[in-house]
């Protein structure tokens, strides 16, 4: 699920290389989904979800934090991502629309408070 109306596409493989992706649903929805073809059990596969709103605007780390809440391995560390996402606000010169971003750095925010109130 997402914030704002986008459309979906997963990219997925056996590697970071994925090499097969879902169709591209250009409906902007907030529900999304996708079938994936060719998928073969007891095998470890890479997935890259891809969701861009009416602005051009890619979600990342949402889907991926959402995907560890339900106990699915990516290999992403989230931790970095965030980061990433983080340095990526700072040249692009405006927040990115990201809900765990932006939860992230309140996380980080009232933990520096606390730290310094106890000082």
């Amino acid at each position: 699920m997402t914030d704002e109306a986008s459309d979906t596409q997963v990219e997925y493989g056996t590697s970071t290389s994925y090499g097969s992706s879902s169709t591209l649903n250009s409906s902007k929805v907030t529900s999304h989904s996708a079938t994936l073809s060719g998928l073969q059990p007891s095998t470890t596969y890479h997935f890259r979800v891809k969701s861009r709103d009416a602005a051009g605007n890619l979600a990342t780390e949402d889907v991926v934090a959402m995907l560890h809440g339900m106990g699915i391995k990516t290999g992403i560390d989230l931790d970095k991502l965030t980061e990433a996402s983080r340095t990526a606000a700072t040249f692009v010169g405006h927040e990115l629309p990201s809900k765990y971003l932006k939860a992230h750095i309140g996380k980080q925010a009232r933990a520096r408070r606390r730290a310094e109130a106890g000082r």
